[in-house]
């Protein structure tokens, strides 16, 4: 068996060789490292590396009664102290003004799901019978809700109905 690890636009990616088929067994974000090296576990140029990481949000049973559909996106800028939760909801099924709630799942801050906020779902321009609302948090502007930072830790988010608690999307497959 032969393995090889290469970093590419900030991520590592490991790759092992299994007679004639490749499996990759695995990619992390590189948050870079103190040191004056090359290569290894962070070297490079003494600074952290930018992490941006797209979540797909998949429909429950619920969210595709609802026509529901949405997607979120992390991103950490350490040389600049920023970071950034943004999520988007669009659905067919719910009503103006129906209230979501955006949750998150950060182990590095607690075993609990964290409220990242709520949204309120208004008529999406240029689309009839279409509502949408987005969310966007950013360290920059003030500080996260508790239990988002560091965005770069969170690994689950869900968006369900605010009166009911009814989970409409989650990024864990249903």
């Amino acid at each position: 068996m032969h393995s090889s690890t290469r970093r590419v636009n900030g991520w590592i990616w490991t790759a092992a060789l299994l007679g004639p088929v490749t499996l990759a067994v695995g990619a992390t974000a590189f948050h870079g490292g103190g040191g004056s090296g090359s290569g290894g576990n962070g070297g490079g140029r003494g600074r952290a590396q930018r992490v941006r990481r797209d979540f797909r949000l998949f429909a429950t049973a619920a969210g595709r009664a609802a026509v529901t559909s949405g997607k979120a996106r992390i991103e950490s800028r350490p040389d600049r102290d920023r970071e950034k939760l943004a999520v988007e909801v669009e659905s067919r099924g719910l009503a103006a003004g129906t209230v979501v709630r955006v949750t998150v799942l950060n182990p590095a801050a607690g075993t609990v799901e964290f409220t990242a906020g709520e949204l309120t779902l208004a008529p999406a321009p240029g689309r009839p019978g279409q509502v949408r609302a987005e969310l966007e948090l950013q360290s920059e502007n003030a500080a996260l809700p508790a239990g988002l930072s560091p965005v770069t830790e969170i690994n689950e988010i869900h968006v369900s109905r605010a009166e009911t608690g009814e989970v409409l999307l989650s990024s864990r497959r249903p």
